[in-house]
């Protein structure tokens, strides 16, 4: 799926608007396979312009993927000349399938994947989502929103 560039300019300040975020970015349509989406908030709120896809995740070891997520981020950061810390990794997990109101047996394996491997790698942690195509939900909060400078 195509998706249009994250929008660097407005600021994302809470869940429910990063949760609005990801539907924009999304491209509504039923997905046929998984996939992995990664964006990064600066620490004022402002998008990015990355937003990285990861398919054919059945073939990924997920040990691998978790420090691979790590040393991403990383570059991003760098690249940013931003804290590593200071930058938030926001995940959604495309994939085929209704989004029931409990999170399926895949969705909650996601949660605890990047609960060991991403979360505790970053002091902020990480934020996740899920999308059918058609609507989005959070499962991982982010840890703490920054509060806005006057």
């Amino acid at each position: 799926m195509t998706t249009a560039p994250p929008a660097p300019t407005s600021p994302v300040t809470d869940d429910g608007e990063l949760t609005q975020r990801w539907a924009e970015l999304l491209t509504p349509g039923r997905p046929q396979e998984a996939t992995l989406w990664l964006a990064w908030l600066r620490p004022d709120g402002t998008m990015v312009p990355t937003l990285i896809p990861i398919d054919e995740l059945a073939e990924h070891d997920t040990s691998a993927l978790g420090s691979g997520l790590l040393t991403l981020h990383d570059a991003i950061a760098i690249a940013e000349r931003c804290d590593r810390d200071a930058l938030h990794l926001t995940l959604t997990l495309e994939r085929p399938g209704p989004l029931a109101e409990d999170p399926s047996e895949m969705d909650e394996e996601w949660c605890e994947l990047l609960e060991e491997a991403v979360t505790r790698g970053l002091d902020q942690g990480c934020s996740f989502h899920v999308s059918d195509g058609r609507s989005v939900r959070q499962l991982m909060p982010r840890r703490f929103w920054p509060q806005p400078r006057r």
